[in-house]
């Protein structure tokens, strides 16, 4: 398997504006990972606030039935 990477290698060892190229775009995607990895962050404190918040109104719903049942 390596002998199949060995031009990849020799490419990237040996052209310093490819290697350039590449260490810039590994590191462009390292960004988009954690700016996905954020997003996912702020949607699960969302959907916990969201979550929450309709649990407390059907504990109210139900606190305000049992009162009113005699």
């Amino acid at each position: 398997m390596l002998e199949k990477l060995r031009p990849y290698i020799t490419l990237v060892t040996t052209n310093h504006n490819y290697r350039r190229l590449w260490l810039s775009q590994i590191i462009s995607s390292f960004g988009d990972w954690f700016g996905l990895l954020a997003v996912y962050a702020v949607l699960l404190v969302v959907a916990g606030v969201i979550w929450n918040f309709t649990v407390t109104a059907e504990e109210r719903r139900y606190q305000r039935e049992l009162v009113a049942e005699p």
